[in-house]
């Protein structure tokens, strides 16, 4: 079992860019953020995110991860980080979007490997893959 580092200000500070204000009054809190493939590396380097994690039938951080560096600064994850306050504390990845591919080439590869995404969508330059 994946033990996550519990010093959730720096994992904010990495995430949000400042310090998350945890109190009871969000006890049950889930941000959602979106981040690029430096800062997902440097969640599983500190241990802030599971890299055989996954969100239900998602591909693990650690795949997301791969394919964001085949393509620096183009996509970026949808994610969502859990309260210190909550049992099940950590980050989780959902997915992946870009509004700057033009390629056809990776249009069309992120349309094969993202197929079984639950959501699914190209169009123009915006491509996002989304798992419940």
């Amino acid at each position: 079992m994946f033990e996550f580092n519990k010093d959730y200000k720096h994992r904010d500070k990495l995430v949000f860019g400042k310090e998350i204000d945890y109190t009871e009054r969000n006890y049950n809190s889930i941000r959602s953020f979106e981040a690029n493939e430096i800062i997902i590396r440097k969640l599983i380097n500190n241990k802030f995110l599971d890299p055989n994690g996954a969100q239900n039938n998602s591909y693990t951080a650690l795949e997301f991860l791969e394919f964001m560096e085949l393509y620096p600064n183009k996509f970026f994850t949808i994610g969502y980080a859990v309260s210190p306050l909550r049992s099940d504390y950590r980050i989780s990845i959902e997915g992946l979007f870009s509004t700057k591919v033009t390629s056809y080439a990776i249009i069309q590869e992120f349309k094969n490997k993202f197929n079984n995404a639950d959501e699914l969508e190209w169009e123009d330059n915006y491509l996002r893959c989304w798992y419940d």
